[in-house]
């Protein structure tokens, strides 16, 4: 499955072949999203029930199926001294959970998508019945909705491209003349296996550094 993710630059430079980020690193543990945490730790056990397993100590990988969101929206790139990176991988459909972005907002702000329930009781898991959703006016994986997904890691071989990108003063993004890496670079490692071998690659970085 063809998937969209924003990561910080670092994400892309830890060694090995199998790329993960720290559960320290979940939306949640920012002060201002700590309401959150319940419908994150939620998403995180549905994951587990409906794929496989998860390392404890690493966080679920967001991304996008359907990536029609523009960059300027991702409220946590705009940092003007942080570098990221926007990766296209291929991730295999069996490590990855979809759900409609809008009908998410349902367990993000605690309500549940029958009215009648009480409070104490939530109906999220109907996030992930799209005939149900389809029958009360939701629209999972029409051309018009917004697919979000979860996976575990990110294999180096799975990466189609990688466009390199920085924070501006005014909040907006920068990318670097829409850098796209070639797939056959990425696999090609220093003996730290962190940094990819490309010439191109190294000016884009020095570019980065300049910002």
């Amino acid at each position: 499955m063809l998937i969209r993710t924003m990561q910080r630059r670092s994400f892309i430079k830890q060694p090995g072949n199998v790329l993960t980020t720290s559960r320290a690193r979940e939306v949640w543990y920012e002060l201002d999203l700590s309401d959150f945490r319940e419908p994150y730790e939620w998403m995180r056990r549905q994951f587990e029930l409906r794929r496989i397993p998860l390392n404890p100590d690493n966080a679920l990988l967001w991304g996008w199926v359907h990536p029609l969101h523009e960059e300027e929206q991702y409220r946590g790139f705009k940092d003007r001294r942080v570098a990221s990176v926007q990766l296209i991988v291929e991730v295999p459909s069996q490590l990855v959970l979809a759900s409609d972005f809008d009908a998410w907002h349902i367990p993000l702000n605690q309500g549940n998508f029958c009215d009648e329930l009480p409070d104490s009781i939530h109906d999220w898991e109907k996030l992930f019945d799209e005939p149900w959703l389809l029958a009360h006016g939701w629209e999972p994986n029409s051309k018009n909705s917004y697919v979000q997904c979860v996976f575990p890691y990110i294999k180096r071989e799975w990466i189609q491209s990688i466009k390199y990108f920085v924070g501006r003063i005014d909040g907006r993004l920068i990318f670097c003349d829409i850098k796209v890496t070639p797939r056959h670079h990425l696999c090609k490692t220093n003996k730290n296996a962190s940094t990819l071998v490309n010439k191109r690659t190294d000016t884009i970085m020095a570019i980065l550094e300049g910002f």
